[in-house]
């Protein structure tokens, strides 16, 4: 599912580059980002003591309820979730190697700053055919869902579709939002 944020929300963005750009913040490469300068930061981003982070947790749940009931019929409940933000800052040449969100009921990504200077598919996601025998077909083959980022696009969808993202050439970073969302009985 996609969706997008108003341009209205340059302040919300701006918290959050703010948070990224504090040379104390500490981050971890151990997941799927791939390169010398890539950052995945920690699963906190909605638990934080600021404004954005408020915001950035409302627009998750909201996102992410329209998709679980655009999917389901039923209305998600809010107070029988966990909620997982981070963020993902990519240079020229990094990237995201192909993954899934082992565990997640719901995943999404929220794009914060793209590259003006990018080629064609640069920087792009792209999510593979869930069908494993289809990669074989002759007539299916290298089927794939391409989705060049802008700021304010967003993504909600299932925590098993496997994903990647193609790195970039720019001398400006890819900053984006990712999530979880666990269903609790």
């Amino acid at each position: 599912m996609e969706f997008h944020v108003e341009n209205s929300q340059q302040t919300f963005h701006q918290g959050i580059i703010d948070y990224i750009s504090d040379d104390s913040i500490s981050f971890n490469n151990n997941y799927s980002t791939i390169g010398l300068t890539a950052k995945h930061g920690e699963p906190n981003l909605v638990d934080l003591d600021y404004e954005w982070s408020l915001l950035l947790k409302t627009m998750i749940q909201e996102v992410s309820s329209q998709y679980f009931e655009n999917i389901t019929s039923e209305k998600l409940n809010l107070n029988k979730i966990k909620v997982e933000c981070w963020y993902i800052c990519l240079d020229a040449n990094d990237m995201s190697l192909s993954h899934v969100h082992p565990g997640s009921d719901i995943s999404g990504c929220y794009y914060i700053t793209v590259p003006k200077e990018t080629k064609f598919n640069q920087g792009a996601i792209v999510f593979i055919d869930p069908r494993p025998a289809a990669r074989y077909s002759k007539l299916l083959s290298g089927r794939q869902m391409i989705i060049n980022p802008k700021p304010g696009l967003g993504l909600v969808f299932p925590g098993w579709l496997e994903h990647y993202v193609v790195p970039h050439t720019s001398r400006e970073p890819r900053i984006s939002l990712a999530w979880n969302i666990n269903l609790l009985n």
